[in-house]
């Protein structure tokens, strides 16, 4: 085999072992340690029933990572559609800290995503970290009462020698993590949640 066959056969065996996306496992998503705080609701709350979950991104891809030494720009993916992930992480969250999810709760809470991004970020003589925007809208209807608040951050993972596509599921937990902190210390909506009369 001569070097110009060599050549295409390495070409093609690389262009053919190329990632198509990367998936973001269910598993990887811890946050960092800087955001991994976990507020804890005291008293008396009400329960709650996560109604609806509505997607009114713009942009709706997941985001993207360079892979591979050619740094393909390639598209992220979860292991669920973006409305089952955020319902199944708003319910695990707010359980964590102490609001139960129940189906047959008369507290309705609506959650419309306006943005939810991670990308991984290469900058020349940087290391390579990874970038999340998150906005979220709740309403709650309580006891004929209605709550609506927006909530949005994004947060930019630190750098090392590690590869930036590594640092793209604990980027996303952590910018979800500090999104709903964001919710539980909102006096309005503890304010909607409270059994207190």
């Amino acid at each position: 085999m001569n070097k110009t066959m060599l050549f295409l056969f390495f070409t093609f065996l690389i262009s053919a072992c190329a990632t198509e996306k990367v998936i973001i496992m269910q598993d990887d998503l811890l946050p960092y340690k800087d955001s991994s705080q976990l507020t804890k609701i005291e008293g008396a709350i009400k329960n709650l029933k996560i109604n609806e979950v509505n997607d009114r991104r713009e942009k709706t891809d997941l985001g993207f990572a360079y892979v591979g030494v050619q740094y393909t720009k390639t598209p992220i993916q979860l292991e669920q559609t973006e409305v089952e992930f955020v319902r199944d992480y708003m319910q695990s969250s707010f359980e964590a800290r102490g609001i139960d999810i129940d189906e047959s709760s008369p507290n309705l809470l609506d959650i419309n995503i306006y943005q939810l991004y991670v990308y991984e970020v290469i900058e020349k003589m940087q290391a390579e970290r990874a970038k999340c925007h998150a906005d979220l809208e709740l309403t709650l209807f309580t006891d004929s009462k209605k709550w609506v608040g927006r909530f949005n951050t994004e947060y930019l993972s630190a750098g090392d020698l590690s590869d930036g596509t590594e640092r793209i599921s604990p980027t996303l937990a952590s910018c979800l993590n500090d999104l709903v902190e964001k919710i539980i210390q909102d006096d309005r909506f503890i304010s909607s949640i409270s059994n207190s009369k």
